[in-house]
């Protein structure tokens, strides 16, 4: 067998998610391959993350644009110094051990860390990167003292392009990645919305006996911190006379933010013709019932992990208000021009949109048809390129593992001659003294 690692972080959903979808294709596609996972237990980059996304957006926003010249590289390399230090002490005993082949980085920084690691211990290891996002920045590649990751898989092939040119990867070495959704979410797609409303409504959590199955259903997530930014537009529905609550209703997703889920309490409690069901944190059967449950999806960030479990549970139409910085214009890009999502950034505009659609049944029938259309496109591609990805991954592997056995075919040679040396040596000292 051919062992890989795939390695992950907690910066955002997105990237675990990632690790386990990858982990999915090789346990399906790729036969002879064991895939192991190592999820970082450090939270330190998942807060660094969230001061920056909501207190230096512009900032934020401008170094990730920035992040190919020299000086802003100098000052990324400075502040996150210590912690691409710390990630390294995590993942040295991986590089250490014998029996792996390959290892999978889903962050730039653990990639960091893992080429650090090669160059000092002149690991064997083949490094391959995984960006999860559509993404075109080349933070996502680094190099230390010219030394670079073996192989990339990455959701952009602009981007893939972007490192054959610049770079040097050769088109061996670069595949466009594809994505598996846990089996939960397809699993779900085979309840009707009104079935899916139903397990929701047997969910063992306040509140969740109130749900309809036949109300129409608007579902409200993004992330469990993102999704409090969407309570002053759901504010504004819940006083509004214009939107019909009487046939209608709305899941949140709260997660594990637990005064997102008081807010959205409370916001019931002002507003009790409102039908605001706030649900705190679900494990992923239960998400893949509420993401089934949905006539209509309102993000507050958009994310690849989020967006495929989305077209698995045919959760559309796909309402976007807001995205964090830094990859997520390329998300909103990619889903945009495969007319998969619409983009409402402004508040009232939205408050207006969903106001209609609670009414405009032949509206929502449409926008329906022509999402599921874009889904049922996007989830067939996404799946016929997660299968090369497995044979992508297994074709690395096994390489290393072929230079791994020549080398130690070489070290044998190379000790055997020295042997012979030797006993030459000892035989002509022999003689001469005889």
């Amino acid at each position: 067998m051919l062992k890989v690692v795939i390695v992950s972080l907690t910066a955002g959903g997105g990237h675990k998610t990632a690790m386990y979808s990858l982990g999915q294709s090789l346990q399906a596609f790729a036969p002879q391959v064991s895939a192991e996972y190592y999820l970082s237990p450090s939270q330190k980059l998942e807060h660094t993350h969230r001061i920056v996304y909501t207190k230096f957006v512009r900032l934020y926003n401008l170094g990730y644009r920035l992040i190919e010249y020299a000086l802003p590289q100098l000052l990324y390399r400075f502040f996150s110094g210590s912690l691409v230090r710390e990630i390294r002490e995590e993942l040295r005993p991986l590089m250490l051990r014998t029996d792996i082949e390959v290892i999978i980085s889903t962050h730039f920084m653990q990639t960091d860390a893992l080429l650090q690691l090669k160059h000092e211990l002149n690991s064997p290891v083949k490094i391959i990167i995984y960006i999860p996002d559509f993404d075109l920045s080349t933070v996502h590649f680094p190099r230390y003292k010219n030394l670079q990751a073996d192989a990339v898989l990455a959701q952009s092939p602009a981007l893939l392009e972007k490192l054959g040119r610049d770079f040097g990867v050769s088109p061996d070495d670069r595949q466009q990645a594809g994505y598996l959704p846990r089996s939960e979410f397809g699993a779900a797609r085979m309840l009707s919305r009104e079935e899916a409303r139903q397990r929701v409504a047997k969910f063992k959590m306040p509140l969740a006996e109130t749900v309809s199955e036949n109300a129409y259903t608007i579902v409200a997530t993004g992330g469990a911190y993102w999704v409090s930014l969407l309570h002053k537009q759901l504010s504004r529905l819940a006083a509004s006379e214009k939107f019909n609550w009487k046939e209608s209703q709305i899941l949140v997703a709260c997660g594990n933010n637990a005064a997102a889920y008081q807010a959205y309490t409370s916001l019931r409690a002002v507003h009790p013709q409102a039908r605001i069901i706030p649900l705190p944190f679900l494990n992923y059967e239960q998400m893949s019932f509420v993401l089934r449950s949905a006539d209509t999806t309102v993000l507050s960030g958009i994310a690849p992990a989020t967006m495929y479990e989305l077209i698995e549970c045919e959760a559309g139409p796909v309402i976007i208000h807001r995205i964090n910085p830094g990859p997520e214009r390329y998300n909103l890009e990619y889903v945009l021009s495969r007319n998969l999502m619409t983009y409402i950034p402004d508040a009232l505009d939205l408050v207006h949109f969903l106001e209609n659609l609670s009414h405009d049944k032949s509206n929502l029938k449409s926008l329906r048809e022509a999402f599921l259309k874009a889904a049922a496109t996007e989830r067939q591609g996404a799946m016929e390129r997660a299968v090369k990805n497995a044979a992508f991954i297994q074709h690395i592997a096994a390489r290393a593992q072929a230079d791994h056995r020549a080398d130690a075919q070489t070290g044998d040679q190379t000790g055997t001659q020295a042997d012979n040396q030797s006993g030459d040596q000892t035989r002509n000292q022999v003689h001469d003294q005889a």
